[in-house]
């Protein structure tokens, strides 16, 4: 992994998307954001990432596509998927789970 690493955050609640890739950024990643899987899909065609940070619930595309398409293009890339549940419970909210890419 580069020295900043490359950070792709996507998440169809545009808040968070913004909010989430502002924080990254200013701790020092390189992070772009976009809104759709569709749109990550463009972005990485166009740019290189080390790092996929997913809502779990987006449509068209919904995460495990995502995450998929992503291990595909950076076999050595990670991933974290992120939620915020709809009846939030005070030790998974928001809940964040990290794949392993080697078992993608």
């Amino acid at each position: 992994m580069s020295a900043n690493p490359r950070v792709l955050v996507v998440d169809d609640d545009q808040v968070i998307a913004t909010t989430l890739s502002l924080i990254l950024t200013r701790s020092g990643f390189a992070s772009s954001h976009v809104f759709s899987g569709p749109e990550a899909l463009a972005l990485m065609g166009d740019s290189h990432f080390d790092i996929l940070i997913t809502d779990v619930m987006m449509h068209p595309m919904n995460c495990v596509e995502l995450a998929k398409a992503f291990c595909e293009a950076y076999p050595n890339g990670h991933i974290f998927l992120i939620s915020e549940p709809s009846k939030p419970q005070p030790t998974c909210w928001p809940l964040l789970i990290a794949i392993n890419p080697s078992r993608c």
